[in-house]
């Protein structure tokens, strides 16, 4: 097989420091302060009310769809960013193949004012929130036929996307993909984080000695990702080389990162693979301005880059935490970066913490860029990384290339857990799961769907016996949900409403994340490799299948527990099944079912038969009308 180089050929951009690439440039290389107090929501009782908000006040603005507004904030941004990226690469929506979006709460923030409103006022809810009703279909080109996915792994979502994308070109399985994220403003996540104690008074400080933590910001960014090759066929320019990336997990904590940043370090080495850390110019980091995820990427560029670390700055003290969107947004800014062949301002900097690090500060910035990273991590300890080079420039293999022989790839069976009132589908008994286990499991994730999550993965090891395990490090877990969260997005809202934002548990937050149960499924297995959950509405297990596939094709791990979960909430039962795939069959003992390679893509799913008949009865029954995938 031929190497496909990804390249970007467009990108979009809207965000507090404008809207469109040209506004947004210029605005992260001023120093024009853009957090001001919240008006989208109120929030009682908690002394944070400052944010990086998105208004008539912002560069661009008027650029932005008003009645798409009028309905929803998320998919205005992202649709604004969306044509603006596929206008400059000169493109149609009959010429692409897939649209990729990384969130973390999705569109919640749309419906989120009147479940508030009808918990204040009793009004019986049913439990119906999903992770998309309409993000998808906004961008979907008015294509019903477009395949669009969500990738939902918090703050490292948007990279991930981008990754996906590269898979899709290297593989040949598309010509065009547009990816990138989209976030906006919830009352959620911005009581949550105050309830957390994340969020700073006045000001975001990434690695500044005395920050006190992250201040919210929105937007969204997508970019035109097609191959070297498509791209010069159609006449358009390559604005940047993806070269590579990295994805890691440091399985240990729902919300603390590995102090050592070792985790930070693995997704680095396997973006540059065979290039020298020396070689990187610039890089774009995470930086949220927290204590301690500041201290963790400090210490990971500290453990790979030593004394002579490359000019590095975090966008976020200009523009704030656009979470889900963060990571897409500061892509877009490293590929104007590579353009304009300048390094961008570290924003905030007051009392540097780290001073082995080389902040970029000032606004003489002109220097030499062809080589970037861009970093985002996330809850639960997800890492990625992405490598951009400037076109044509590098000299040395790239480390993701497609080869003529693609490692073979072996299926296991599925195991399932469910928990719920009932116990049968279409006459098939559900397998038990053990209640005091299931409360225990319970205790420690603080969420029924990540224990379920977690005792479907147990069964499956216990099922599989004496199996050979890989190095952690090559071990994944991708799921794929429809309902995602929600039902722990519910029960935070509850408590909001009921005893107030001032003193809704915090505990409970780090659960709305689309991305928990996977997380709690890394963290009991010690999976440290990638970590991934993908929402495509009734299609969700298929796309996590397809991204299981990819990642042992592009050899970014050994071993992959594939699977679905769904959730009604506490009372209405949440189903969790699990299968796998692996590069050896010795790593799936006893639930070996056979070589996945030579057979097609249905046929390898309705392997794991038990996942597609009860997964799929639970969501027809419960939630809607779903096509049968086998």
């Amino acid at each position: 097989m031929i190497s496909r180089t990804p390249v970007i050929t467009g990108v979009g951009v809207v965000s507090s420091a404008g809207i469109g690439a040209e506004h947004f440039w210029k605005g992260i290389q001023s120093h024009e302060d853009r957090f001001r107090e919240i008006s989208l929501f109120s929030p009682t009782g908690i002394p944070n009310r400052i944010a990086s908000e998105i208004g008539p006040w912002v560069a661009g603005y008027e650029t932005i769809d008003r009645e798409i507004l009028s309905e929803s904030r998320i998919c205005a941004f992202a649709v604004a960013a969306q044509h603006e990226a596929m206008a400059q690469a000169n493109c149609n929506a009959s010429d692409v193949d897939q649209v990729l979006v990384g969130t973390t709460v999705g569109d919640i923030a749309t419906h989120e004012g009147e479940i508030r409103t009808r918990k204040a006022n009793a009004i019986d809810i049913p439990i119906a929130i999903k992770v998309d009703q309409g993000l998808r279909r906004a961008i979907s080109l008015s294509r019903d036929n477009l395949p669009v996915q969500m990738f939902l792994t918090a703050c490292s979502a948007g990279n991930l996307a981008v990754i996906r994308a590269c898979q899709l070109i290297e593989s040949g399985e598309a010509e065009i993909v547009v990816a990138g994220g989209a976030e906006v403003l919830s009352q959620m996540a911005f009581v949550g984080f105050s309830r957390m104690r994340g969020m700073a008074a006045q000001k975001c400080r990434p690695f500044s000695e005395d920050r006190d933590g992250m201040l919210l910001g929105e937007g969204a960014a997508f970019v035109v990702i097609e191959s070297a090759e498509h791209a010069a066929a159609r006449g358009v320019n390559s604005l940047a080389e993806i070269l590579g990336y990295g994805m890691s997990c440091d399985a240990r904590h729902p919300t603390a990162p590995d102090a050592e940043g070792e985790g930070i370090v693995r997704a680095m080495q396997s973006a540059l693979g065979g290039l020298a850390p020396t070689e990187v110019d610039y890089i774009c980091a995470h930086g949220t301005g927290t204590p301690q995820n500041d201290a963790a990427e400090t210490n990971g560029y500290i453990n790979l880059f030593g004394s002579k670390c490359p000019p590095l700055s975090s966008i976020k003290g200009a523009i704030g935490h656009s979470l889900g969107a963060a990571s897409a947004i500061e892509l877009v800014a490293c590929v104007l970066g590579i353009q304009h062949q300048r390094l961008i301002p570290q924003l905030g900097l007051e009392g540097q913490s780290a001073p082995n690090l080389n902040f970029v500060s000032g606004t003489e910035t002109n220097s030499k860029i062809d080589l970037v990273l861009n970093n985002a991590f996330a809850f639960f300890g997800n890492n990625t990384s992405v490598a951009l080079g400037r076109p044509q420039q590098r000299s040395v293999p790239r480390r993701i290339s497609a080869t003529s022989e693609q490692p073979k790839i072996y299926c296991a069976t599925a195991s399932i857990a469910f928990d719920g009132p009932l116990h049968h589908w279409n006459g098939e008994r559900l397998p038990e799961l053990d209640q005091d286990r299931l409360q225990v499991l319970i205790r420690r994730f603080r969420s029924k769907r990540a224990a379920v999550v977690v005792a479907a993965i147990e069964r499956w090891l216990d099922d599989a016996g004496k199996a050979e395990r890989p190095d952690p490090q090559r071990c994944g877990i991708v799921l794929g949900s429809e309902t995602g969260a929600g039902a722990d997005i519910e029960r935070f809202l509850t408590e909001s409403v009921e005893k107030g934002d001032a003193i809704v548990n915090p505990g409970l937050f780090p659960w709305t994340v689309h991305n928990a149960a996977v997380g709690a499924a890394a963290i009991a297995a010690d999976c440290r490799g990638p970590n991934i959950v993908i929402s495509s509405g009734a299609h969700s297990y298929r796309a996590a299948f397809e991204q299981s596939l990819a990642l042992l094709k592009a050899g970014c791990a050994d071993l992959v527990y594939c699977g679905v979960y769904e959730s009604r909430g506490d009372a209405d039962g949440t189903i969790a099944s699990i299968t796998a795939l692996a590069t050896r069959p010795e790593f799936l003992g006893k639930n070996y079912l056979g070589p996945a390679e030579p057979m097609n893509l249905d046929t390898s799913i309705a392997g794991a038969e038990g996942v597609i008949n009860w997964a799929n009865t639970f969501k027809s029954s419960a939630l809607r009308t779903v096509e049968r995938l086998s």
